[in-house]
């Protein structure tokens, strides 16, 4: 069964940097409504085997990332990357659904969002 969202091996590695210092845990990402414009992703380290029943676990060697269920819909068919630049390194998510990132890079509005307003 193919992945709701892929990670690229930097990302993964990236990840796995974090995770190797914080031993048991994964990293939990969710969608939130807080963002400037309109939905902002959150992370969270949390301990391995903790997670939600319908919760998406992305497993590879060296780490896990659990997807929220409840935010999975706004995140499905994304690509998780790292982007780096002289001074810091950040993961960036690709994701097909998001429309009018913020300039942030850190907040975004879904497609879903943009149907139903007149």
């Amino acid at each position: 069964m193919r992945a709701a969202v892929t990670l690229t091996e930097s990302a993964q590695a990236h990840i796995g940097a974090i995770l190797s210092h914080n031993p048991g845990k994964h990293l939990r990402v969710s969608v939130n409504n807080k963002g400037c414009s309109g939905h902002k992703y959150e992370y969270d380290l949390r301990d391995w085997d903790d997670r939600a029943k319908f919760d998406e676990v992305v497993d590879w060697d060296g780490g896990r990332l659990v997807i929220d269920g409840a935010s999975l819909m706004a995140l499905i068919g994304s690509e998780l990357d790292l982007q780096t630049t002289q001074f810091e390194s950040q993961l960036v998510w690709h994701n097909p659904m998001a429309v009018n990132a913020c300039g942030c890079g850190e907040s975004f509005q879904l497609v879903t969002d943009l149907h139903g307003h007149h």
